[in-house]
């Protein structure tokens, strides 16, 4: 492909001592990983890390488990065991035309193995410091050469650390939870003939840790659920593939997305393959006092070209369509109403890409992209009040606004790969250069309310534009049973 598109295999990593994936993808040269006191991870690609990070969109088997209602992904919540994946896919910068919105940084594509042609039986136990305790468990079970389904468990207990304890003596005047987690995951699969099967995916998950977000803690224990139907089909026409999901999350608060995609591959000549979808997307929270929410319709096309036996060019477009809206009462002296949340907005986003390769094995790649990473539902509409202790009398609105704007990314790259077949080995090197505008920060923008001035709110901020440039490489090898690698990575 014409984009960066490392694959990890993550028994590699378990060999390394890998325990989870935040610490899977920190072999990559383009990924950062940013762990808080408490074990709280945050992986980013190229930089512009933060606390519960809102620009990788992280899929499990096509599945979203990115949470929008935060903008982030809860590593810990996610239902898969490092045992039971095949491969991981990490695609780095704004990518949103081939994966949708919030691809702006890159996407961690996790794919499991298959239920009815693998088998994946295993049972592991680990325990560390801080009395930290974990545990797996995973079952294949092959009905039929038809029908295929696995079940995983997992989870840990360990115990709150002392900073963790000080930044909740301070918050929230008492100690820090004990960070935990429980995860169940079921995948189910049948084919009803050669060329059809159907998928079934459940999933539940569980999480309690003093999660650092923006400002402020959040002490709520998140709890997931995931119900996933899929279809696909080998037509006349081309591959046909159909998916409904719907993920649930509580978090003090109800959020639920719900999805339904419909594409088709299809190969009109030898050298070209194209693909056309569709997509629509409900996400809604309720608030307790209202409902907010927000309806997604999306196109997509994509057209790939072996314009040659050495020259491939790609080209994908995407067109999303937002409705914002807002129902119920809101909390006295809020600075907004429901009607400023009526608003709509389309954006497009686009990626090309040519790989050209040489005789000698070495491969050229060049890419430009234009990526949309949407606000969070907490951007738009958050609506919590404080008391400001310090302060008597005075409140404190930590507000969404519904007129924050999309992140905008675009991003040139090019990259080159040379096999070394005298030492087992590959060289990749990328540069690129990438321009964020509209740059936003959660609860960072006071403002002093006129018509009741012992009430301020903090609502986001567009912070800016920013630009960015650097390399990677790495050099990746293997002789006998030995593997290895060298990875560094350089941005401004």
């Amino acid at each position: 492909p014409a984009v960066d598109f490392p694959l990890i295999a993550p028994r590699d990593s378990r060999r390394a001592g890998a325990v989870d994936l935040p610490r899977v993808l920190q072999r990559l040269a383009s990924a950062g990983v940013m762990r808080s006191p408490g074990g709280q991870a945050d992986v980013s690609i190229r930089g512009y890390n933060t606390t519960l990070s809102p620009r990788l969109l992280v899929l499990l088997n096509g599945r979203q488990v990115y949470l929008d209602i935060y903008g982030m992904t809860n590593w810990d919540l996610i239902p898969v065991q490092l045992a039971e994946i095949r491969q991981i896919e990490v695609v780095t910068g704004p990518n949103t035309a081939l994966f949708g919105f919030n691809a702006v940084a890159g996407v961690v594509n996790i794919i499991t193995y298959d239920p009815i042609n693998d088998d994946v039986d295993e049972v592991s136990v680990r325990a560390g410091s801080s009395r930290h305790i974990a545990g797996a468990a995973i079952w294949t079970l092959h009905a039929s050469e038809r029908l295929g389904a696995r079940l995983s468990f997992g989870g840990f207990d360990a115990q709150a650390l002392y900073n963790d304890d000080v930044a909740a003596q301070a918050f929230l005047a008492s100690d820090a939870i004990d960070p935990n987690a429980r995860t169940v995951n079921l995948d189910l699969a049948y084919d009803l003939n050669p060329r059809t099967r159907v998928n079934l995916e459940a999933s539940w998950g569980r999480n309690e840790r003093l999660t650092r977000y923006g400002p402020g803690l959040i002490t709520f224990p998140f709890e997931t659920n995931s119900l996933k139907f899929s279809l696909a089909s080998e037509t006349g026409l081309g591959l046909v593939n159909a998916v409904v999901y719907s993920n649930g999350l509580e978090v003090g608060i109800e959020n639920r997305i719900s999805l339904a995609s419909l594409e088709l591959v299809s190969k009109p000549a030898p050298a070209h393959i194209t693909r056309v979808a569709g997509e629509l997307r409900r996400n809604e929270v309720d608030q307790g006092t209202g409902e907010l929410g927000y309806d997604v319709a999306a196109l997509s096309g994509m057209w790939s070209w072996q314009a040659s036996s050495a020259l491939a060019l790609t080209t994908a477009v995407r067109y999303d369509h937002l409705s914002l809206s807002r129902e119920g009462s809101l909390p006295a002296f809020f600075p907004f109403s429901n009607s400023d949340y009526d608003r709509e907005f389309g954006e497009w986003s686009y990626n090309l890409g040519a790989v050209l390769r040489f005789e000698n094995g070495d491969s050229l790649r060049l890419s430009g992209a234009r990526g949309v990473g949407l606000p969070s539902l907490l951007d738009y509409g958050s609506e919590v009040v404080v008391p400001v202790p310090i302060m008597p009398g005075m409140l404190l609105i930590v507000a969404g606004d519904p007129a924050t704007l999309p992140v905008i990314v675009h991003n040139v790259e090019a990259g080159y790969d040379r096999p070394l077949a005298d030492i087992g080995a590959r060289l990749r090197f990328s540069v690129f250069w990438q321009k964020n505008e509209d740059l936003r920060a959660f609860a960072s923008r006071e403002q002093i309310l006129s018509l009741a001035p012992f009430v301020r709110a903090l609502l986001p901020a567009q912070i800016g534009d920013s630009e960015m440039h650097g390399f990677e490489a790495s050099l990746e090898g293997e002789r006998g049973s030995w593997r290895w690698d060298l990875r560094y990575s350089y941005r401004e």
